[in-house]
């Protein structure tokens, strides 16, 4: 991976923003700055690297701020064109692209919470890679849950429940929501949590027990009432190891509350 060359990207970047009225240059410059700074001694399946569902350069990401920022702040472009470019690099379908397309439309539309929940509908309708999910979840519902967080929420339901992946940037989702305290649709999230439950597996686990953590810190009542009442009718046994993974990192009486739901099932087999 090359050090980021502040003067040099400064540079990249002035060609870049030059380039705008030439799509296709200006998507080639993009793609020349990232291979650039790309990090060219990845091997892909090599122990503890990253896997990712989209063609990644894995540049650093001080390198993805600074490009977003640039074009933020310096395109002589008006509001419409900005929508354009913003799709454009968004459609490039890389990891990286992807990733500027969201703190681009997160600096220029943050104001407009019509237009970031329009964004985050529309991307939401592909199958994301988690670190792109994670993002854009971080970046886009702040500003959305207080008008469109039942949305967010008919666009989770709707997801197929046998897609691994989909679950799993539905639980990132979610805990990203229920840790805002704009958030109150508790019910909402149980809903979509049962139907995750059902096809719980282990690749999903760690989310789901992030989750599940989270949900209990803001609703410690309801959610254990909830977890007895599924527990009942869970017959995937990852259940028992979701509760007890989510007990470890809770203080009491909590802690003691979502044991005893272990317990309670365990005598009832």
């Amino acid at each position: 991976m090359v050090a980021i060359q502040r003067e040099l990207l400064s540079h990249q970047l002035e060609e870049l923003i030059k380039s705008i009225p030439d799509e296709g240059k200006f998507i080639n410059l993009l793609h020349e700055i990232l291979g650039f700074y790309s990090d060219r001694v990845y091997h892909p399946g090599e122990s503890g690297t990253v896997k990712y569902s989209v063609p990644s350069y894995r540049v650093p990401n001080p390198l993805i701020q600074m490009i977003a920022r640039k074009l933020s702040t310096d395109l002589p472009i008006d509001n419409d064109r900005f929508h354009q470019l913003i799709d454009l690099i968004w459609k490039e379908n890389w990891l990286e692209t992807q990733l500027i397309a969201i703190e681009l439309a997160r600096a220029v539309y943050h104001n407009q919470p019509d237009v970031i929940f329009g964004y985050f509908y529309e991307w939401n309708t592909g199958r994301l890679d988690r670190i792109v999910a994670r993002r854009m979840g971080d970046a886009f519902l702040p500003g959305i849950i207080p008008d469109y967080s039942d949305d967010v929420l008919k666009l989770l339901e709707d997801w197929d429940v046998e897609d691994r992946l989909k679950n799993r940037n539905a639980l990132i989702t979610m805990k990203i929501m229920v840790e805002d305290h704009q958030f109150e649709n508790f019910p909402g999230v149980f809903s979509i949590f049962s139907d995750i439950l059902s096809s719980l597996d282990t690749k999903i686990l760690p989310d789901a027990t992030s989750f599940l953590h989270s949900l209990i810190q803001r609703s410690p009542v309801e959610v254990i009432y909830y977890l007895k009442q599924q527990s009942i009718v869970i017959e995937n046994n990852l259940f028992n190891n979701l509760i007890r993974n989510a007990s470890n990192e809770l203080n009491e009486p909590n802690k003691s509350d979502i044991l005893a739901i272990l317990r309670e099932r365990k005598n009832r087999r």
